[in-house]
């Protein structure tokens, strides 16, 4: 754990891999999704191009859409500084990508499957910080040019979805998931991913660094969002900004100006003004202002971090049952919209002893979204990681959670619901202490 009030990174990290050395609406909505052997629809479309019908398995999908997929080279110099993700929009060459992918590059160029030509990302025409949408201008032959078709409306929790992109530089990958929920910015500020607008979806389709500005699709091969970042203490917690969100951007699209080193400037960021893929949190646990903090807690958000090792989800729903009952005693109410988010997840490592007995880790963050002063702050109050006990592998995948295990699990908790009340006790006191000198 990290203490007295020094900034961490809280593990929220943007999937491009800047870092890694490795080698308009109208038309959009007029495009049709292709077959890359033959150039004609793979399925059923209406007379717009849009589909009528899912595609009839994921391997006719990934066809159809890899000829719209783009991978981005970004140059520092004469050298490759990076790669992200983008796809084509339009036949005018409207090539769609994160706004942190191109910052503060010289260069750029693009890439199309099964082309080692390096095609000159040569103009800008928008630019949204806030969304993290950029929306750019490739030079490349009109062949090139297969737009992905837009979906009209906002999908269900649950639409399956593919990803496309170039995670750690490995050219076309292409990975499956679903939609996890729909989140306003304002969630994602008070998850400590300060600085967004519009509408973001959570997604368990694996991205990793290399996936920034790559196309997330439903299975009509329909332009669902665009993959922009991770929160990567838990597992499958992904976002994309929507589909929505980038079809607004297009509408602003006017002249297109020329890509330069200084046309998409490097954000000012509390890393010192570099591109930083994490977003900073405040973490002030184990301090005096933390402790005031959880005494004035209210109410709270409670975020049960997926585990691969649960595949029943029983015990992440015991886990869930202790958490809710420390906090209860804590005399906080449980609330789908606080200022204080709760994060629990579940670690598993092995154990000495009997052969298959793991150990289990239980890590419990709990972040406070501060509007009171003249810009929001996030700050993590609460940072216990502990080993709360042993279970043998087979047991817990069958979702058995031993007595003492509970046990361990429970304690864990009731040091948050006994810091909660020890800290209202105390600033009670000094109240009534100020209040005596005060007479």
């Amino acid at each position: 754990m990290r203490r007295l009030g020094t900034k961490v990174q809280t593990r929220i990290q943007t999937t491009s891999a800047s870092s890694l050395n490795t080698s308009s609406l109208a038309l959009a909505t007029d495009a049709t999704v292709t077959s890359p052997s033959s150039g004609t629809t793979a399925n059923p479309t209406e007379s717009s191009g849009r589909r009528t019908e899912p595609f009839a398995s994921l391997a006719d999908l990934i066809e159809a859409v890899e000829p719209s997929v783009v991978r981005i080279n970004i140059y520092a110099g004469q050298r490759v500084g990076g790669n992200g993700s983008g796809y084509i929009i339009d036949k005018e060459g409207t090539l769609v990508t994160n706004r942190h992918v191109i910052e503060g590059a010289t260069k750029v160029t693009g890439l199309f499957q099964g082309d080692e030509t390096e095609y000159a990302i040569t103009g800008v025409y928008s630019i949204n910080a806030p969304k993290d949408i950029a929306i750019l201008k490739i030079d490349c032959p009109p062949e090139k040019l297969h737009p992905l078709v837009i979906f009209d409306g906002q999908p269900r929790k649950g639409t399956e979805l593919v990803a496309f992109g170039a995670p750690l530089g490995l050219d076309f990958t292409a990975s499956e998931g679903i939609l996890s929920a729909i989140r306003k910015a304002s969630d994602l500020t008070k998850m400590g991913m300060t600085g967004h607008e519009g509408l973001w979806f959570q997604h368990t389709v694996p991205i990793s660094p290399g996936n920034s500005g790559g196309p997330l699709v439903n299975m009509k091969g329909e332009l669902i969002g665009m993959n922009t970042m991770q929160f990567t203490i838990g597992q499958n917690l992904n976002f994309a900004i929507s589909a929505a969100d980038v079809t607004e951007e297009l509408a602003k699209k006017s002249s297109v100006k020329p890509l330069q080193s200084d046309t998409v400037p490097v954000l000012a960021r509390a890393s010192g003004g570099q591109p930083s893929p994490d977003v900073e949190v405040e973490d002030i646990a184990g301090t005096d202002a933390a402790n005031e903090y959880l005494a004035k807690l209210d109410k709270m958000t409670v975020y049960m971090l997926a585990a691969r090792f649960d595949p029943t989800r029983r015990i992440t729903s015991t886990v869930r049952s202790d958490v809710e009952d420390s906090v209860r005693k804590a005399k906080i109410r449980l609330s789908s919209n606080s200022e204080a988010r709760m994060f629990v997840g579940m670690k598993l490592s092995s154990a000495s002893g009997a052969v298959g007995t793991q150990a289990v880790t239980i890590v419990t963050l709990v972040h406070v979204l501060d509007l009171s002063g003249p810009s929001p702050v996030v700050y993590k109050i609460w940072d216990e990681e502990e080993k709360v006990g042993t279970v043998a592998g087979r047991a817990f995948l069958q979702g058995v959670v031993p007595d003492r295990l509970r046990d361990g699990i429970k304690k864990h908790f009731r040091k948050f619901s006994g810091a909660v009340n020890r800290n209202r006790l105390l600033l009670e006191r000094e109240k009534k202490a100020k209040t005596a000198t005060s007479r």
